[in-house]
């Protein structure tokens, strides 16, 4: 290619900078002379303001979806494997000792996410996992280290109280 022609570092002549060169320069300064007006340009009570509704705004709206992934978890129909993600993620509260659990709700043990079929106070030789149990905690998920199934197949990992609500909201999210 001949020189001029758009290459980079070619050499200019010296009257190239009036017609090639000037204009960017122009254009650099009124955008550094814009940019330092508004810097010093004073903050008005409408910036401040704005600012603080986008800010509860936000702020309101992780806590909804803390709220609604909470409420989620504890009512949703998922497959053994997902309940075993939401575990992995801290999503449910750990068993443990001396608590009182009501029917329905759904912690997690060494791992594996369980549901109370009856009000219950746990003890501490009755964890969720020890013999005669599963008939006050019933495993929803797999052990983590085996991947052995601890839970009925997925269309059975929640309640019967569940399914009918959450098929709802399933099919709401997903339209």
């Amino acid at each position: 290619m001949e020189p001029g022609h758009g290459l980079p570092n070619e050499a200019l002549a010296a009257g190239d900078y009036a017609g090639r060169v000037a204009p960017f320069v122009a254009l650099w300064e009124e955008e550094k002379e814009r940019l330092e007006a508004g810097a010093r340009r004073p903050a008005t009570e409408e910036g401040p303001a704005a600012q603080a509704l986008a800010a509860a705004r936000a702020q309101s709206s992780a806590i909804l979806m803390a709220r609604m992934q909470t409420d989620l978890v504890q009512t949703g129909a998922f497959a053994a494997s997902e309940f075993a993600t939401f575990a992995q993620a801290g999503l449910f509260t750990t068993w443990a000792a001396g608590q009182t659990y009501a029917r329905g709700y759904r912690l997690v043990h060494r791992g594996i996410v369980y549901e109370v079929l009856q009000d219950v106070t746990a003890l501490a030789d009755q964890p969720p996992d020890a013999a005669g149990m599963p008939a006050v905690y019933r495993p929803l998920s797999v052990a983590p280290e085996s991947g052995d199934g601890q839970a009925d197949s997925p269309g059975q990992a929640a309640s019967s109280r569940d399914r009918s609500s959450t098929s709802s909201i399933a099919e709401a999210s997903c339209a």
